[in-house]
């Protein structure tokens, strides 16, 4: 297969919906996403020995899934500067680019004392099953710093370039999209804490959203998000310079905005009395909270930016 060629490779077997492996190859990347049940009290176990004994973090989320996750890679033959002649014949071979999984996600969770707090979570922040009269301090809202694992032979270096959400609204073919939980917790009924993965693919290019979403119930919400896309340099586009040829733009963002402020804006705009169901859908506060320059606000007024920066890889 050339790598300007597109090939979608669906594992999923119909009728076993909690089980899925998917991978789509195209324009020298290939994208693969895997989606299973929850993880076992065992691997548990294990998770929380090796958080422990790594980054001091002791507790899991209520729901984590511990075998999903999305790994990007290309062939770095395609990308080189002067890429050499190739035949049919010969096989593509990718090489890792970034990863997304569990695991690494939970090793950049915080382990000191959480920026937001109710009345229970002093006593969830002291849980350890096996030390419980030495208090350990963690962000019980899994908060996570964590953007992707990168290859190590690459790097991110800062751009002025921002991601062309413009063009990412214009009406495209989604030739792949997966969307998938790498781990949530209910706070004990106090809200939600979401970290998930969306892929999607189109002719022009990819894009993937990696998002931390956190309600607490009459107290805030908060997105930090990472967006990660590139645009196929083709014969319909050759003089694209939105993430040209060898290169990933990836954007990473953080805002907030209090409970209430939102639940007024949503009335207001909404016009509707019970607006309950938008404070639960995490897609429409993400479009409320979403910005896609260093100089944008919300457009909710009273919603803060806390980060914004973008870098891109180079391959």
């Amino acid at each position: 297969m050339r790598p300007n060629q597109m090939v979608v490779i669906p594992h999923a077997v119909e009728g076993e919906p909690t089980d899925s492996k998917r991978c789509i190859q195209c324009n020298g990347f290939r994208i693969r996403t895997a989606k299973f049940p929850i993880s076992s009290q065992p691997e548990l176990e294990r998770l929380v020995d090796s958080l422990k004994a790594e980054t001091g973090l002791h507790v899991h989320p209520d729901m984590y899934f511990g075998h999903n996750g999305m790994w990007l890679e290309y062939d770095q033959v395609a990308y080189s500067p002067e890429p050499p002649t190739k035949s049919d014949e010969e096989p593509v071979t990718y090489d890792p680019l970034i990863t997304f999984v569990a695991d690494e996600a939970l090793r950049m969770v915080k382990t000191e004392n959480p920026e937001y707090k109710i009345s229970a979570a002093d006593e969830w922040t002291c849980r350890d099953v096996e030390e419980l009269d030495v208090p350990k301090p963690y962000d019980w809202t899994f908060a996570t710093s964590y953007a992707g694992s990168l290859h190590p032979s690459l790097r991110r270096v800062k751009t002025c370039s921002t991601i062309p959400f413009d063009s990412l609204r214009k009406p495209e073919p989604i030739l792949f999209f997966d969307d998938i939980i790498l781990y949530e917790d209910e706070l004990a009924d106090n809200g939600v804490a979401r970290l998930g993965l969306k892929v999607r693919v189109m002719p022009s290019g990819f894009l993937i959203l990696l998002r931390h979403f956190l309600r607490i119930d009459q107290v805030v919400f908060a997105l930090r998000e990472t967006r990660l896309y590139h645009r196929f340099v083709n014969a319909a586009n050759p003089g694209s310079n939105d993430a040209p040829r060898g290169k990933l733009l990836v954007q990473t963002t953080s805002s907030r905005v209090n409970y209430d402020a939102l639940k007024e804006y949503a009335v207001k705009t909404t016009l509707e009395q019970d607006v309950s169901p938008y404070l639960l859908d995490e897609n429409w506060i993400g479009a409320q909270l979403l910005v896609t320059s260093k100089d944008e606000h919300c457009k909710i007024p009273q919603a803060e930016v806390l980060a914004f920066e973008t870098q891109e890889v180079i391959l």
